[in-house]
């Protein structure tokens, strides 16, 4: 899953950082990191949280 992930995130120009069962990342502009979080969310069904240039998906944990 964290592929599918990564390779989402590159495909929209984005820095990916992970810490803590988290897969943090960091976009240049606020419309990149809302296609990024639907289109994760709708290919991992993962919830994906987003606010401005920055998404967090978790990858571990209760909601595996």
């Amino acid at each position: 899953m964290l592929a599918i992930i990564e390779t989402l995130i590159r495909k929209f120009h984005g820095r990916i950082h992970e810490a803590a069962g988290f897969v943090i990342a960091y976009f240049d502009d606020p419309a990149q990191t809302q296609g990024c979080a639907l289109a994760i969310a709708s290919q991992t069904h993962r919830e994906v949280e987003w606010c401005g240039c920055q998404l967090s998906v978790l990858l571990y944990g209760l909601r595996d």
